[in-house]
This record gives structure tokens, C-alpha cells and sequence, in this order.
């Protein structure tokens, strides 16, 4: 496995474990088999009321551009027209009422011991523990999943869910990789036409500032269905699992399964 603390994208062959934070008679419900679904929506409102970014984000589902406008002489370098900066907001439309569903992705940096995808010990970062404390509303459980490729695979075909860790990019200027993310299907080879369109528009869900990196996202995103309020959706879960109290997970905690 390959996994770096500064990378922007966690592919799925490097994901060692998934973690939900929250209440223990919340996270009891994925054990009794519902997983909630909520509308990005949410988090923008959250933002809004809270004045707080973290526990909300205003951006959900949205891409900023930073554009400006200018006219020079090439042979003098003088500028004789200028327009001021802007910044522009843009959305595809209902992308912020797909259902979608967060976990925290755990790679070998979030460990301080790995003996095999078996066995390894959790041991969070200090500013990771933070980040989670703070913007999950100080959780007190946390419902772990090792080695959850099955669980994902599950996920998507018994949903039909599109899943994928999120890639974090500076919103403070423009990002030619997001960009190319948000509008092609294969960003790795050269398209003649790159367009932002519906078909694509969940991609914005898996689009943050990097000021969230220590978030560490998976989404899972239902793209047949809008909502407005959570929805809990019947889901067969069959899988390995701990769940624990944020405090035992916090001060390190060895995974072992056979």
C-alpha cells in the first residue's frame, strides 16, 4: 500500500479501514441495517447558521473560479484596461439534494503499528483528532470497518451509489486538476471536449477546499433519488466491525480479526 499524509486523492487499494463518528444509538442503526443518507444541503445551512466552517461548508457541491479581466500594449507593457478580480460560484443544478453518506477514510499514516490488513494498531494524529472533534460535533462513538472494500462494493450495487474518497484542492486559485475532474470522465487521457454537465454534477461531491483535508472523506452518493431531509435506506449489513467510544479509539486502538 501506498499512502502519504499530503496526498490530494486516497485510491481504494490504499484504504485500511472506515470510520463513522457520532452517537452510539445513530451509528446502532447501520448494525440494525439503515444507513442515513442526508442532502448536502445541510452542511451549507449548517455553515450559514453556525458561522462555522468545518461543521458546515458553504462551497458543498460547488466550484470557485477566480477570474480577471485585462488589456495591455505587448510592445509597451502598459495596461490600459482592467477589470477587478472576481470570484465566481459555479453549481450544477440539484446537486446539493443527492442523498450522500460520510465516512472517515484510514490509510498506514493513521497507524502507529500494521502487521497485516488484519492487524494494526489506530493511532490518529493529534490535529486529525482535533479536526474530527470539532467538526462532528464531538462525537462519542465511533463505528470502525476494517478492510471495507466488500462493504463498499455492497454499498454501491445494493444503492446504486457512486463512491469515491474526496479529493481536496486550494480554493484560494484556480485548480486545472479539478477542473479537468469536474468536467471529463477519463481525466488521464486528453478529451476534445470537456463539458460540466448533470451526468458529472455528483462529482462536485467529491470536491473540497483542503482547509477539510484532515476529514479524511469516503462518499457514497445516490444519484437516482433528491432529497431534502435525511432518509435512512434499508442496507444488509454483514460485515466485520468494532464499536467503541471515541475515547478508546483516541488513545490507540489495536484492530485484529481473523
Amino acid at each position: 500500500m501506498n499512502a502519504n499524509i499530503n496526498d490530494k486523492f486516497i485510491d481504494d487499494s490504499d484504504i485500511l479501514f472506515l470510520i463513522k463518528f457520532g452517537k452510539k444509538t445513530h451509528l446502532q442503526d447501520i448494525l440494525n441495517n439503515k444507513l442515513r443518507f442526508a442532502p448536502s444541503q445541510q452542511y451549507i445551512e449548517q455553515e450559514q447558521k453556525l458561522y462555522d466552517k468545518g461543521q458546515g461548508d458553504l462551497l458543498e457541491g460547488k466550484m470557485k473560479i477566480h477570474s480577471v479581466s485585462m488589456k495591455a500594449n505587448t510592445q509597451t507593457g502598459e495596461v490600459y484596461h482592467y477589470n477587478q478580480p472576481a470570484d465566481v460560484t459555479v453549481s450544477i443544478a440539484d446537486v446539493n439534494n443527492m442523498p450522500i453518506l460520510c465516512f472517515f477514510t484510514g490509510t498506514l499514516k493513521d497507524c502507529s503499528s500494521y502487521i497485516s490488513r488484519k492487524k494494526y494498531t489506530i493511532n490518529l494524529s493529534d490535529d486529525v483528532k482535533n479536526t474530527l472533534i470539532h467538526d462532528f460535533h464531538n462525537p462519542d462513538s465511533a463505528l470502525i470497518i476494517p478492510n471495507p472494500q466488500n462493504f463498499i462494493n455492497a454499498v454501491k450495487k445494493q444503492l446504486h451509489a457512486e463512491a469515491s474518497t474526496v479529493r481536496y484542492y486550494d480554493y484560494s486559485k484556480n485548480n486545472l486538476e479539478q477542473y479537468l475532474f469536474l468536467t471529463s470522465d477519463n481525466p488521464n487521457n486528453s478529451e476534445k471536449k470537456l463539458t460540466m454537465n448533470w451526468d458529472r454534477g455528483y462529482k462536485h461531491l467529491l470536491c473540497k477546499d483542503v482547509s477539510f483535508i484532515n476529514q479524511q472523506e469516503y462518499r457514497f452518493i445516490i444519484l437516482n433519488e433528491l432529497i431534502t431531509e435525511p432518509k435512512k435506506y434499508d442496507f444488509n449489513f454483514d460485515y466485520n466491525y468494532k464499536l467503541v467510544s471515541t475515547q478508546d479509539l483516541f488513545s490507540g486502538l489495536e484492530i485484529a480479526f481473523q
